[in-house]
């Protein structure tokens, strides 16, 4: 029922179905996260990688998923910097084992591209990027990210939530093994600190929004090398990190 113009009238729109994936691994449950119904391998791979569970994907023995719940048996689990798991301001809800005010991995993992992006070229993958989104498009209830060269669109993922999304991403590029220097990360959300850092565990050096980032996301990046750019939107953008990756 939507009310428009002083009356009521019946519409049907699309809304966003949300569920939710349990992770466990060894035999202990890491937590559950909210998200989109699919695309949960890559959500599941994305986050282990991301959190620092895993260094590439033969580090996990066997998986399987079943019912939402994704098992997976590592050779080792690796130590993590934060000894409680810290809740995300995402809408998905979304939790990370990194230490909140560690900085560290940002500064001892920094990124030693020389690629240089366009401006130019930035722009137009952008716009392409978010006509794209048409889940979002459809129902303003999800975020998007993409990996993506300057001149095409190698995969996107929606979710609830923009760390889930750019997590889907590291997952897929986990399981592509794909070259990371010419690539760069393409987010609907506002930019925050563990999406830098996501960046950085893939080695890439660049990511871009139509979105701001936040304070500790531009401290990160510039400890990482990182470009940080927002507020792409039609001919414009803001260079918030490392303007020497782009021209």
């Amino acid at each position: 029922m939507q009310y428009r113009d002083g009356n009521f009238e019946e519409k049907y729109d699309d809304v966003v179905e949300e569920d939710f994936l349990t992770i466990e691994i060894n035999g202990s449950i890491l937590g559950t996260i909210a998200c989109l119904p699919y695309q949960l391998e890559y959500l599941a791979f994305g986050f282990l990688f991301s959190e620092g569970f895993i260094s590439k994907r033969s580090d996990v023995v066997s998986w399987h998923l079943e019912e939402k719940i994704f098992k997976a048996t590592l050779n080792d689990r690796p130590v993590v910097k934060g000894d409680k798991p810290t809740f995300l301001s995402g809408c998905g809800k979304g939790i990370t084992f990194k230490d909140p005010f560690f900085y560290d991995e940002a500064n001892n993992r920094k990124i030693n591209s020389s690629y240089i992006f366009s401006v130019e070229k930035i722009l137009e993958i952008m716009k392409e990027f978010l006509a794209l989104d048409r889940l979002h498009l459809a129902t303003g209830g999800t975020h998007t990210a993409a990996l993506v060269t300057e001149d095409e669109i190698l995969f996107i993922a929606p979710d609830i939530g923009r760390h889930n999304a750019v997590q889907k991403v590291a997952g897929w590029a986990l399981s592509e093994v794909v070259r990371m220097d010419d690539k760069f990360i393409l987010t609907t959300g506002r930019i925050s600190r563990e999406v830098v850092l996501y960046t950085l565990a893939l080695g890439i050096s660049l990511i871009a929004s139509p979105g701001a980032p936040m304070s500790l996301a531009i401290k990160s990046a510039e400890l990482a090398g990182i470009a940080v750019i927002g507020f792409v939107k039609g001919r414009r953008l803001t260079v918030f990190s490392h303007k020497e990756r782009i021209h």
